[in-house]
């Protein structure tokens, strides 16, 4: 990594950004240049949150010429994270939840792990690295992937023992103007139970996201009910 860095001009190379190459390209010598070469013209702020256009053009055309239950498969799995459950993959599936569809979608990852893009346990899939899940959840149309977002955390909130963060997660970025008052039901309590850990620097991100659903639902408007808008600056455990 630290060459390959050094031959693109990324020198001298810090503890956090070669952390953030190796991290994000898992030491592939293509990614590792090319996140190298984005690192150096336009920062690492950059390079954490985007896919660099060489990388991404090769990963997606991969992904197109697996079989179309493939491709579609990729792109649920990506709005689902780095790793999926595979039950949460069927649940998601187009159509009724049947033996058939899990059928469908067992075949699917089964290609997928065979093109290399995917590694299986028992229950959960994972990407085999990160930038391939960040280039085939990009590719997905925004109003698309919201939707799937929001299907993600009805199915995830319907289970008798979920992750409050996960669904959060969801819920913050399914929401839309209709539906912000309802993704802050699920975020702020998050928020909430995450400050009260130990790890009360964690819930920032939450935090940050309670007040964005706010303004989206209309909360910092003049007309907006009294107790919406004390929420918006004190979204905090005592409101």
């Amino acid at each position: 990594i630290e060459d390959i860095a050094r031959s693109v001009g990324l020198w001298p190379l810090d503890t956090p950004t070669f952390d953030l190459l190796r991290d994000r390209t898992d030491g592939n010598p293509l990614f590792v240049r090319e996140l190298a070469k984005l690192v150096a013209s336009r920062g690492p702020r950059q390079a954490l949150m985007s896919v660099p256009v060489g990388v991404r053009e090769v990963l997606l055309r991969r992904i197109d010429r697996l079989p179309p239950e493939t491709a579609s498969m990729l792109r649920l799995a990506a709005v689902c994270g780095r790793y999926a459950d595979i039950d949460l993959l069927v649940a998601l599936w187009p159509g009724d939840t049947d033996t058939d569809t899990e059928d469908v979608v067992l075949d699917a990852i089964d290609s997928a792990v065979v093109a290399g893009l995917l590694t299986t346990t028992v229950d959960r899939i994972r990407f085999n690295h990160v930038l391939v899940r960040d280039a085939a959840y990009d590719a997905i149309p925004a109003l698309r992937r919201r939707r799937i977002h929001w299907q993600t955390m009805q199915i995830l909130r319907s289970r008798p023992h979920h992750d409050p963060d996960e669904i959060a997660h969801h819920a913050w970025l399914c929401a839309g103007t209709t539906t912000a008052v309802e993704a802050l039901t699920v975020v702020e309590p998050a928020a909430q139970q995450r400050f009260a850990t130990a790890f009360k620097g964690d819930s920032l991100t939450l935090w940050r996201a309670s007040v964005e659903l706010h303004r989206m639902a209309g909360h910092d408007h003049p007309t907006a009910d009294a107790a919406d808008r004390i929420a918006l600056i004190d979204p905090g455990p005592s409101s």
